[in-house]
């Protein structure tokens, strides 16, 4: 039989560590790992974060976010949002992380 203060101990351990990932699935907020694109996109000089071209993407075209990310092209920070649209579209946004351009 396994011993009780374990199990309990475990299950804790476990809601601690899955409670970042249930949040974001709930709230619709990326993940940690965009959180860490933040913190890179920051360090390459970025001023608008990820999050913060989420938002302006989801206030310009409303919709649901299906994935964000951050990459550099030609030196440039761009961050990559798509989305399905409420008249169900799936479409991808370019936000430039150094001006907030959107295309």
């Amino acid at each position: 039989m396994a011993c009780p203060v374990r199990f309990c101990c475990a299950i804790m351990i476990m809601s601690v560590l899955l409670a970042p990932a249930a949040e974001g699935a709930l709230t619709g907020r990326a993940s940690t790992a965009a959180v860490d694109a933040d913190f890179v996109a920051a360090a390459r000089g970025a001023r608008i974060s990820l999050d913060q071209a989420v938002s302006m993407v989801l206030g310009r075209y409303g919709g649901k976010v299906i994935r964000a990310e951050t990459r550099t092209r030609n030196g440039r920070t761009i961050h990559s949002i798509k989305l399905l649209t409420d008249d169900g579209r799936v479409r991808t946004v370019q936000v430039d992380g150094e001006t907030g351009q959107i295309s």
